[in-house]
């Protein structure tokens, strides 16, 4: 009977045993490699991107996972898309565009579904236009998050808030993003460029030595000509992709 009961128990782990090592190996592949950003304080890898950083002085290097410029998970574009503001403020150490995307996903005002990425520009991994209002066409984008002639509401009551034009550009709004007051990080120009010093040295810089260009959003339109030093805290607008 001991031996029967035995056999039993050693097939019960076994089988369990393997369950364990698929679930495992499953945890591990389905894992989100944005969280593993040397650029982003908040990631595991960030003590080795700042050596990196440090040790060649190069910016490039030191945030090379967003010049990747991850795949979108989404399998299908939003057909209305929602924007929201983070409830967390943040300085200006996003961890660049790929960090302040993740930090959309996990917000506490993040809808329940759908894929956001940051309403940002820097020079190196995200932007909106070359040129002026994109004279050159969307062919101007890197990682854009905003599709042409698409309409965009608030994620809390589907309020309006603009549609874009021909080149993915929110350029009129029929309502602010927000109804009460709430500051975001942008890197935008007046006209949609770059600003090229004031984006918190393309978001990783969270100290009083850098810039950034910010807008309250409680009123239109959504980016504008203010600013801040990176080591204050501030929203981010989050665009459903």
């Amino acid at each position: 009977m001991s031996k029967i009961v035995s056999n039993s128990l050693r097939n019960i782990f076994s089988a369990n045993s393997i369950q364990l090592s698929f679930f495992t190996l499953f945890i591990f592949s389905c894992a989100d490699t944005k969280l593993n950003n040397p650029c982003d304080p908040s990631s595991n890898d960030y003590a080795t991107g700042f050596v990196l950083k440090i040790t060649t002085n190069d910016r490039k290097a030191y945030c090379e996972i967003n010049i990747r410029n991850e795949v979108n998970s989404a399998s299908f574009p939003c057909s209305t898309c929602r924007i929201f503001t983070t409830a967390v403020p943040y300085t200006g150490a996003l961890g660049g565009a790929s960090g302040a995307d993740n930090k959309c996903a996990n917000d506490a005002n993040k809808p329940t579904t759908g894929t956001y990425k940051a309403f940002l520009s820097d020079t190196i991994a995200r932007r909106a236009c070359v040129t002026p209002n994109c004279g050159g066409g969307s062919s101007e984008h890197l990682d854009w998050v905003m599709q042409p002639n698409k309409d965009y509401v608030r994620s809390i009551g589907a309020v309006v808030i603009g549609k874009t034009d021909s080149n993915g550009l929110l350029t009129t709004q029929t309502n602010a993003v927000t109804v009460s007051s709430v500051t975001t990080w942008l890197g935008f120009n007046a006209n949609w460029t770059t600003e090229p010093m004031l984006h918190c040295s393309d978001w990783i810089d969270g100290t009083g030595a850098s810039t950034g260009t910010l807008k309250d959003q409680i009123t239109t339109p959504i980016i504008g000509a203010a600013s801040n030093t990176c080591g204050n805290s501030h929203s981010l607008v989050c665009v459903e992709q």
